[in-house]
């Protein structure tokens, strides 16, 4: 139970499974998850340091794919598609620079297919890092300054 990683529980309190190694992270197993999307059927874990995606289900890991993206706060999954939100650069300057990468999920490793800025509805990037991002099954949630106000970001 000292391991870091991701554990489901049983409704008596014991543990049903643990997900913490994944093969492409240290051996000491995953140091932190930088996404999860907690969908209806599956949980999509993004951890770090090797950055797979991880698919669990009730019963545990079913799968561990490898992925060319790199510290990404946000994952979205419907079907094979997947959408990775990363902030992109550190510094002042870079607050709210988030670029979306849509990939596949292929047999083997994740591919990506493209790559474009996060934009809102008035077309401009966000000014501000995310305060909250929420990821269920196909559809992102991120809140920036204004707490009464929530983006959806969305893969069919």
């Amino acid at each position: 139970m000292s391991l870091p990683g991701l554990i489901r529980w049983t409704a008596t309190g014991d543990p049903a499974w643990y997900a913490i190694q994944d093969g492409y992270s240290s051996p000491s197993g995953w140091v932190d998850c930088y996404a999860l999307n907690v969908g209806a059927r599956r949980v999509w874990a993004y951890p770090y340091p090797g950055f797979p995606l991880v698919e669990i289900d009730q019963r545990g890991v079913r799968c561990v794919r490898r992925t060319s993206v790199r510290s990404a706060s946000g994952v979205i999954v419907a079907d094979d598609r997947v959408a990775f939100i990363a902030g992109q650069g550190r510094g002042p300057g870079a607050a709210g620079n988030y670029l979306v990468t849509f990939a596949r999920i292929i047999d083997g490793p994740v591919e990506t297919t493209t790559t474009t800025p996060l934009l809102l509805p008035s077309g401009q990037r966000p000014t501000t890092w995310a305060r909250r991002t929420v990821c269920r099954d196909n559809r992102m949630w991120m809140q920036f300054d204004d707490e009464r106000t929530w983006y959806t970001l969305d893969i069919e």
